[in-house]
């Protein structure tokens, strides 16, 4: 849940950080509201995004501060749209959105704005917006230039897979899973949901196949709307491997967000 704040705590902690000679960063969670198999929830990724966006706003540390905005829940989701519960949006709506929520943010004093991808079929869309509101900013001569770019659970799915020394999946495989276990627990993974998803993956194969044309429905293309492996290939324990997987996940962003604001602000990429 995001962290409540008034308009008038977010002024104090915004002053106080300038007061630090910090910058003030303001985080998007972008997650999708689709079928993730039969077992996790269709709140997975924004899930994902609004945890690691907190996770990533209180890496970053003195004296700089972070706050986390809303989520955004919908977003373009078209191969999922057959399964019941999945809402999609076009990519040219989304555009308008989300460019609309940083122009305003950009207006006050908010110094930087981090969009947290946890949909991946969203981060062409999201690249497009940064790109453009930093070049606008450039071509209108604004005096102070605030840098907006994306961090996407992309960028740490090979690092995750070689740090536990398993091939991932497309969707809703075991790195998501993990990501929830370490989220959710045994609140929602209790005894059952455990059992059902573990004789899920028992009794089906999930081979990930490369189609020659993009647009390919979900349900011709998976297992129960699953691409790729949806439990741990391990004998450890299901909470072992979350806390490696997210530990790994929000160490590689925050260092990415790390470096490329003091990359922007101070011209200086030697830590990096």
């Amino acid at each position: 849940m995001t962290r409540l704040l008034s308009y008038l705590d977010i002024e104090k902690k915004i002053k106080d950080c300038h007061d630090r000679k910090g910058k003030a960063v303001a985080f998007f969670p972008v997650g999708c509201t689709e079928q993730h198999g039969p077992h996790l929830p269709i709140q997975t990724d924004t899930l994902i995004a609004e945890n690691v966006s907190r996770s990533v706003s209180d890496a970053l540390g003195d004296p700089h501060w972070g706050y986390v905005f809303p989520s955004i829940s919908y977003t373009p989701t078209k191969s999922n749209i057959n399964y019941p519960g999945t809402v999609s949006v076009d990519e040219d709506l989304l555009r308008q959105y989300v460019k609309q929520l940083c122009h305003c943010v950009l207006k006050s004093d908010f110094d930087a704005i981090i969009l947290v991808s946890g949909h991946g079929p969203a981060d062409p869309s999201l690249n497009e917006i940064s790109f453009n509101i930093v070049h606008e900013q450039y071509a209108q001569k604004d005096p102070t230039v605030k840098p907006v770019f994306v961090l996407s659970l992309r960028e740490c799915r090979f690092i995750v897979e070689n740090r536990l020394g398993q091939k991932s999946g497309q969707h809703a495989d075991w790195r998501e899973l993990l990501y929830l276990v370490y989220i959710l627990g045994n609140a929602y993974f209790d005894h059952k949901k455990v059992h059902d998803i573990t004789e899920f993956q028992r009794t089906n194969s999930f081979p990930i196949q490369e189609y020659p044309v993009f647009g390919v429905p979900m349900e011709m293309r998976s297992v129960q709307g699953v691409l790729g492996d949806p439990t741990p290939a391990s004998e450890e324990n299901w909470n072992d491997l979350a806390k490696i997987s997210w530990e790994e996940t929000i160490r590689q962003l925050t260092h990415t967000a790390r470096c490329k604001l003091d990359r922007f602000w101070n011209k200086d990429a030697s830590s990096c």
